[in-house]
């Protein structure tokens, strides 16, 4: 037969009877859009996936973004850059196929950082 264990920690307790955890990076989702991405980028977030199929419910396709923050026990802050090159490379691919109906400003933009369009210069 089995029987319980005594004396185990909870499973669950409050939040504040325990320390906050340290955060490596901040993480965004959403559909994504021109003026959505800008925002995003001007505050320091790096694209890392695209969703190849557009959702149902809204037809953009999503994106998820990340934004390292410094950390003691992180020694370089760089460790973000193969990932972020990573994903360029993938998009780039997928440009002629998956990707074949987004617009060129939002192509740009999200494979040079340095190039940001306005909605007006978009359409």
């Amino acid at each position: 037969t089995v029987t319980p264990r005594a004396g185990l920690p909870p499973l669950l307790v409050n939040l504040s009877d325990r320390p906050p955890e340290r955060l490596h990076y901040l993480a965004v989702s959403y559909g994504l859009t021109q003026q959505l991405f800008n925002f995003w980028r001007r505050v320091g977030f790096e694209p890392l996936y695209l969703r190849q199929s557009a959702s149902e419910t809204t037809g953009e396709n999503t994106v998820v973004m990340l934004r390292p923050l410094q950390h003691p026990e992180v020694a370089d802050s760089e460790w973000l850059r193969p990932f972020v090159e990573d994903f360029k490379g993938r998009l780039l691919g997928l440009l002629a196929g998956a990707f074949r109906d987004m617009s060129a400003a939002l192509a740009l933009s999200l494979l040079d950082p340095k190039l940001s369009f306005s909605d007006a210069e978009t359409q």
